[in-house]
């Protein structure tokens, strides 16, 4: 069989040479159209999503700043925004690079010690601070430090606000989504989760409105990969080691997943366990001096007068005193107080219903208004002793009855209750009463009722969840 003969028609190979040619350098031209048609369908499609998930966005953001105004000590009788004083950061000393021009610094800077540990001296002499948006503006993720009482939880809940309200001041910020937590509120698995994100989802769900819940799974999935999401954790600095190492690693899961986006989170310059080596920067907040002490003392005054002296309850009772009395004797002996202490001095100042002078008495008082009435004070200091000794700052109510069951008043069974009753009437010549009776000593029993109620200065009553964080802080 012989085989066809292959010839090679020069003119047929020469066109085609030409032709493949042209077409691969007109492809190349084109490269650079096809790269943007392609970056235009994908940005379309992320606008798509984003219209999608509009009213989620929207009603996040409202939730979040409905929480965040809420999260400060005196929010029973004042939003955030209306008695804020905003929260700066203790600016590190300034990096001199060799061969470059030395920066000149003011006199303070070169006179006094950076010491993040105790700031006290940085406030009394005015050093220089950093605005948060501005720390944030250089792309770090940030641990806001700070003794008990020195005012991180409402340095997160200041940030939240800016982000829920697309505020300029945060720049390329005011864009991103803001998600506001307690470390006990996202239930952090032991074992390191499959989705990382479902501890975020699960108590984003706990505020959302119902109609959300069916798309807040892909809002938030969604929020975290374009690299919108602004994580602020609060509690960091309340945990025990053994938790901290677990949060540490729920975090480097978190931003192994998800590398843009930013975190904010709380901590105690003596311990931030394996946060720096994630590239956390540690930064103090810085305390108030005596012009901010003066001026949150004026700003309290005049809510108070517009607000509060108004209710009933301030009215009922010894004559008003003049404000700047008032004013004036809570401006002295204010060194080195906490903003948490400095507002329990004033609140009880204000209010009338001080213990006595000391930072222990202020607190006291404040306890003694969040308790609910007939409260067995020994069964709060049991409970805060409890929760020192265990090293456990998150607890649920079945443990606190278990701490304080001692403190709990014997039950009285209702056919106890009116054989004892009648037995009494019968001694004293009156007819038997029929019915039960009220178990004695019910209303005041920590144990039976299952939760810590707040009492304030206003009458009002409402479930308190920050008992167990408030706790843990005064026996820091």
């Amino acid at each position: 069989m012989q085989l066809p003969a292959f010839g090679l028609h020069p003119f047929s190979f020469l066109i085609g040479f030409i032709t493949a040619t042209i077409f691969w350098w007109l492809m190349g031209r084109m490269r650079p159209l096809w790269e943007e048609i392609r970056a235009g369908w994908q940005k379309s499609r992320e606008e798509a999503k984003v219209r999608r998930s509009t009213g989620v966005d929207d009603n996040h953001r409202r939730t979040t700043l409905r929480r965040a105004q809420g999260m400060h000590l005196a929010a029973p009788l004042f939003a955030l925004d209306e008695i804020i004083e905003i929260p700066r950061l203790l600016a590190p000393p300034a990096h001199h690079e060799p061969g470059e021009p030395f920066l000149t610094e003011d006199i303070t800077a070169r006179t006094i010690p950076y010491m993040p540990s105790w700031p006290e001296l940085a406030a009394i002499y005015n050093a220089p601070t950093l605005s948060l948006p501005d720390v944030l503006e250089g792309g770090v993720n940030l641990i806001i430090t700070g003794q008990p009482g020195a005012g991180k939880t409402v340095a997160l809940a200041y940030l939240a606000t800016l982000a829920a309200n697309h505020d300029p001041l945060l720049k390329e910020l005011s864009e991103h989504v803001p998600f506001l937590y307690h470390i006990a509120d996202l239930q952090i698995p032991d074992e390191e989760a499959k989705d990382v994100l479902s501890p975020i989802q699960n108590a984003a769900a706990e505020h959302a409105p119902v109609l959300d819940l069916t798309r807040l799974s892909g809002f938030i999935q969604n929020t975290f990969e374009s690299g919108r999401a602004l994580l602020l954790l609060d509690g960091f600095d309340e945990l025990p080691p053994t938790e901290q190492v677990k949060v540490t690693s729920y975090l480097r899961s978190l931003l192994k997943a998800y590398s843009g986006i930013r975190i904010v989170t709380t901590g105690c310059p003596e311990n931030l366990d394996g946060l720096t080596s994630l590239g956390f920067e540690p930064m103090t907040l810085m305390p108030w001096n005596l012009s901010q002490c003066n001026r949150y003392i004026e700003k309290w005054g005049q809510l108070w007068i517009q607000t509060v002296a108004t209710e009933a309850w301030t009215r009922s009772g010894s004559e008003e005193i003049d404000p700047l009395l008032i004013n004036a004797w809570l401006n002295s002996d204010n060194f080195a107080l906490t903003p948490l202490e400095f507002t329990l001095k004033i609140w009880a100042g204000y209010a009338g219903d001080s213990l006595g002078p000391s930072n222990l008495d202020s607190i006291a008082t404040h306890i003694r208004r969040l308790a609910p009435s007939g409260a067995s004070l020994a069964a709060l200091e049991t409970l805060g002793m409890q929760v020192a000794l265990s090293a456990q700052s998150i607890f649920d109510s079945r443990s606190a009855r278990e701490w304080v069951k001692n403190f709990e008043l014997p039950e009285e069974t209702p056919v106890e209750a009116e054989a004892e009753d009648n037995d009494h009437d019968e001694q004293e010549g009156e007819k038997p009463k029929t019915g039960s009776l009220k178990q004695k000593g019910k209303t005041g029993s920590l144990g039976r009722t299952g939760s810590l109620g707040r009492t304030g200065p206003l009458g009002k009553t409402g479930p308190l969840p920050a008992t167990s964080r408030l706790l843990t802080k005064m026996t820091d």
